[in-house]
């Protein structure tokens, strides 16, 4: 194959791995808040607020990941969805 032909095809192949790698339409993003498990922008949604609305995690489940592990606990108390003391 010729250099030419070479640098043609290593073009071709990468402008169609670009396209149809990772696209994330806008509908998507301005409509996050109806995928949750998905973290679509840098703060979460347009409103920047970098919470999740999830619930997997939460005092029962890190209480037994804790005692599942025989780790001590963090000294931090939870209080209106934000941790003091952290």
């Amino acid at each position: 194959m010729t250099r030419v032909k070479h640098c043609a095809f290593v073009l071709i192949v990468a402008i169609t791995a670009a396209g149809s790698y990772g696209q994330v339409t806008f509908e998507r993003l301005v409509n996050a808040a109806k995928e949750p498990q998905n973290w679509l922008t840098y703060s979460g949604d347009y409103a920047g607020r970098r919470f999740s609305p999830l619930d997997q995690i939460n005092t029962l489940s890190t209480l037994a990941l804790d005692a599942r592990s025989g780790s001590t606990s963090v000294n931090c108390r939870l209080t209106s969805g934000h941790v003091a003391g952290a």
